[in-house]
């Protein structure tokens, strides 16, 4: 392991020390947990979640568009879609649902957001969905054999301590 700005590799039993960006992590949270609520919504149109994306400027995630392509087969019909989800997305952030994360006897770490759903996850993820600020669906498109959700989203900042 080599660690940026250190002369060599530390020692075992060194003691070494890091920094967390903090409003980096809250980022990275609200972009990540945005994006577990995009896939619930997803999902439930009958979207089968292929691939995804949740760094800053690049949120997206892929969906298999086989037996869809006549719902999302113009601009028009894909900007209806797009309306659609953020109506959804906008009826659950309002919820301001739980979100909270356990680790089963296996060491399997699970996000669950109450009412909404509950995966396998090991990232970052804001406390409620209250915490969320600026989600926005920005585009449905059908690119490269993949319906691609681009999105946005802030952390509200108001929350102070660490994010699940």
């Amino acid at each position: 392991m080599v660690l940026l700005g250190a002369p060599s590799v530390p020692h075992i039993g060194a003691s070494v020390a890091c920094r967390v960006d903090a409003g980096l992590r809250r980022r990275h949270a609200a972009l990540r947990t945005a994006g577990h609520v995009l896939g619930h919504l997803g999902e439930a149109r009958g979207w089968t979640h292929s691939g995804h994306s949740h760094f800053p400027g690049q949120a997206r995630l892929d969906f298999d568009p086989t037996g869809h392509e006549d719902e999302l087969a113009t601009p028009d019909l894909r900007d209806a879609v797009r309306a659609e989800l953020q109506a959804q997305m906008d009826e659950l952030l309002a919820s301001g649902a739980a979100v909270s994360a356990s680790v089963d006897a296996a060491g399997h770490r699970t996000v669950t957001i109450e009412g909404v759903n509950a995966e396998p996850c090991g990232g970052t993820h804001v406390r409620t969905l209250a915490d969320l600020a600026g989600v926005r669906i920005l585009e449905v498109k059908v690119k490269r054999g993949a319906i691609k959700v681009r999105y946005e989203a802030e952390h509200r900042d108001s929350a102070e301590g660490d994010a699940a």
